[in-house]
């Protein structure tokens, strides 16, 4: 008999469980509220592989209480499901689009300058909503949003994103509120990082990779939020439910998995590393 499968949702809510990075990534927040008061301005934001929300509209509240704009590009029916619902207290004061595809499938439409294949995914579409989207698309966005996303994504495609932001959506004369911004695992050594080496034998795209290929594309880092978080990992089930939260489609060696747990994480703690970047476009 097959596996009951859990909704992709519920697989991140219980690795979540695991480690305190929401209330760190939230005591940040604040300080980019501080440290960059000129994101009350912003009115369109782009974030990318949303999920259910759970980064990003902390984000929102924070740091852009002015926004009028959101839209969204998630391909996840569990996670739309959810956003919709975290979504209804911004209802009043928000326009919401939601692109119900792979990144990889909006970047090529991009790409091809096919805009009228957003009739395809953008969710409840008509003439006038397409429309309003592709205005958006093809003129500046002030800020784009990508948390934990970008290791899902190849490198080719990676940089496609980045040249869509920085040299399409971005101006560099407005960079104290044209502002990409994302969150990564950062470090060799961190628990995670290792923990998928071990695993799948590929490396994580970590943070210094993809600053490096930032500053490649024409990008400069405002600032660097680097931030640590304690993991607790007390079994195997644990392991085996941050990998599949980060690869769902990998499968899990048990034996293997085992190893490598008592090779990482030999007393059920660790750490948790990663960065919250803040990227504008040169000048």
């Amino acid at each position: 008999m097959a596996k009951d499968i859990a909704p992709y949702t519920e697989t991140l809510k219980t690795f979540k469980k695991h480690y305190n990075e929401k209330e760190v990534l939230n005591g940040l927040m604040k300080d980019v509220e501080i440290i960059f008061p000129c994101l009350r301005k912003v009115t369109t934001c782009v974030s990318i592989g949303t999920g259910y929300g759970d980064y990003d509209l902390d984000f929102l509240r924070t740091c852009l209480p002015y926004l009028k704009t959101l839209i969204v590009i998630e391909k996840n029916e569990d996670c739309l499901r959810e956003l919709k619902i975290n979504l209804e207290e911004f209802s009043d004061n928000l326009e919401v689009y939601i692109i119900k595809s792979t990144i990889e499938r909006f970047i090529q439409i991009n790409e091809l300058g096919h805009w009228f294949l957003l009739n395809e995914i953008v969710e409840d579409s008509s003439p006038e909503k397409v429309q309003k989207v592709t205005s958006f698309f093809m003129g500046k966005i002030e800020i784009v949003l990508a948390f934990h996303v970008l290791h899902f994504l190849d490198q080719a495609h990676r940089r496609a994103l980045y040249k869509l932001c920085l040299g399409q959506w971005m101006w560099p004369e407005e960079k104290l509120n044209n502002i990409f911004v994302f969150v990564s695992m950062s470090g060799e050594d961190s628990t995670i990082v290792r923990l998928i080496k071990e695993l799948t034998q590929d490396s994580l795209v970590i943070s210094e990779i993809i600053k490096n290929e930032l500053n490649e594309q024409g990008g400069f880092c405002l600032h660097d939020f680097s931030y640590e978080c304690l993991m607790d990992v007390p079994d195997i089930n644990n392991l085996r439910e941050i990998v599949k939260s980060m690869f769902p489609d990998f499968e899990v060696n048990e034996s293997s998995l085992a190893e490598v747990a008592k090779k990482i994480v030999p007393n059920g703690k660790s750490i948790l590393k990663a960065s919250m970047c803040l990227y504008a476009k040169k000048n």
